[in-house]
């Protein structure tokens, strides 16, 4: 209310019964309500029954699935592909299981980025595995989907609109470089089991067919357990700058530590001799001391209720970015710590707000257009 105040705006009005009962089924379960729903609520004479409904829609299947397709959005989970089908279904389970049984955020965002062992350990490892061969890039999606900050063009040199360096990026990327996708066939015991030691049984086996047509078959074989598995040597594969490092800072190929920028956070070396890098990293990313990460999450759910949020882009945060409402942001931050990263809960104090419950806004948002 003071930001409408303070931007001489005036709140839309309050919806009734029937327009809360659509946009509520849209919001939480991606669908419009059966005529038997439909009735049930608008008959009812409860004076809670708005927030009767939320609970039931949060509680339901609907919430799973239609959120499912939003994570698997931001987290860019696939069907197929990520380098194996196996993988792929496995990262989507995941997924849903987190979503059905209410996993709090921030133990999801840690499961994701310090998973490592086989899909059948633990689908979180398609996190890493949908960015198979390419760590730099996976750290890039990493700060962008939970950090809010996009680095991408620090990977190559230092950024031309932002703060960040090459030297930056790389000090960041040197906590997860470590994480690599594996074809599952590494295992020496998995390996000899179809191959033999030496060689011996392949060798049998293709004096018995033709060698064009075992190997076809080898491949289908094989095929299920192709890119399964995850390997966590942040502890020993070293991070070094490219061959054609231009800066005055350090040399070309030199090795890199581990660190977290001092233009990202005061934080520095965060890594423990008890503790694999890519762990430290999860831990510092996923912490209520670290505010880009509350920040970011409050406002994505936001828009996700909302359809825009107090910050845009959700993932594209600096230095002077400023939020539409800041008084309310902070709110939304300190909503979201105090219920420690439940999203059920997050969302239950804004489905059940005010602000929710009012009229559409019914054009376009131009830009700069106070909204």
């Amino acid at each position: 209310a003071a930001g409408w105040r303070k931007q001489k705006l005036q709140p839309n009005a309050p919806v009734g019964d029937e327009v809360f009962l659509r946009r509520a089924y849209l919001t939480v379960a991606g669908r419009i309500p059966t005529y038997q729903e439909a009735t049930a609520f608008l008959k009812s004479e409860a004076p809670n029954k708005r927030a009767q409904l939320v609970d039931a829609l949060l509680d339901s299947e609907g919430y799973t699935h239609h959120f499912l397709s939003y994570w698997s959005d931001v987290l860019r989970a696939q069907s197929v592909g990520v380098a194996g089908s196996t993988t792929a279904q496995n990262y989507l389970n995941f997924l849903r299981d987190s979503l059905k049984t209410n996993k709090p955020y921030d133990q999801l965002a840690r499961e994701l980025v310090s998973s490592a062992g086989t899909c059948f350990d633990t689908g979180a490892i398609g996190y890493y595995m949908r960015d198979r061969g390419m760590p730099l890039d996976n750290m890039a999606n990493t700060v962008r989907i939970f950090l809010g900050t996009r680095l991408e063009c620090a990977q190559c040199h230092n950024h031309p609109f932002d703060k960040w360096t090459q030297m930056d990026y790389y000090q960041m990327a040197a906590h997860t470089y470590g994480m690599t996708g594996s074809n599952g066939l590494s295992n020496p015991l998995l390996a000899d089991a179809f191959y033999g030691r030496s060689g011996k049984k392949n060798k049998e086996m293709m004096a018995g067919a033709g060698k064009k047509d075992m190997g076809k078959a080898m491949t289908e074989i094989l095929r299920p357990l192709r890119y399964n598995t995850v390997l966590d040597q942040t502890d020993k594969r070293t991070l070094r700058l490219p061959h054609d490092y231009q800066y005055s800072d350090a040399k070309p190929k030199d090795a890199i530590e581990p660190v977290i920028p001092a233009s990202f956070s005061k934080d520095g070396k965060i890594t423990r001799e008890d503790m694999k890098p890519v762990e430290a990293y999860a831990q510092w990313m996923a912490s209520k001391d670290n505010p880009r990460f509350t920040l970011v999450i409050a406002n994505r759910l936001w828009k996700k209720a909302m359809g825009m949020g107090l910050i845009e882009p959700v993932d594209e945060i600096t230095d002077s970015t400023v939020p539409s409402n800041p008084q309310l942001m902070a709110f939304l931050e300190q909503t979201m710590k105090e219920v420690n990263y439940d999203m059920k809960a997050y969302l239950r104090v804004v489905f059940n707000s005010a602000s929710y419950q009012r009229a559409a806004h019914t054009q376009d948002v131009q830009l700069g257009e106070q909204y």
